[in-house]
């Protein structure tokens, strides 16, 4: 649960942002790209310890979701990256 408020305070600062320091953003999005493949890999290692048929199916949604958060963070950090580079040139 803590994490995902982790992530929620996180995207809702993304959307909110006024100016703050683009290097400290930069950091945040790092660290939120490492908290989301630690998520995954995690789900991962949950699934692979599941035998109840039903906790599958959960550890399966774990891993989906898991996933899409780390690709959109993925994504999102690249859009960023590109849209400074060109900026910048």
């Amino acid at each position: 649960m803590k994490v995902w408020l982790k992530w929620w305070k996180a995207l809702r600062e993304v959307w909110l942002l006024n100016g703050e320091d683009k290097q400290q953003n930069k950091l945040d999005d790092i660290e939120l790209i490492q908290e989301a493949k630690d998520e995954l890999l995690i789900a991962h290692r949950m699934f692979a310890q599941m035998e109840d048929p039903d906790m599958v199916d959960w550890a399966v949604y774990s891993i989906n979701a898991a996933e899409k958060r780390y690709d959109y963070l993925l994504k999102n950090y690249r859009q960023k990256t590109a849209r400074a580079v060109s900026t910048n040139s």
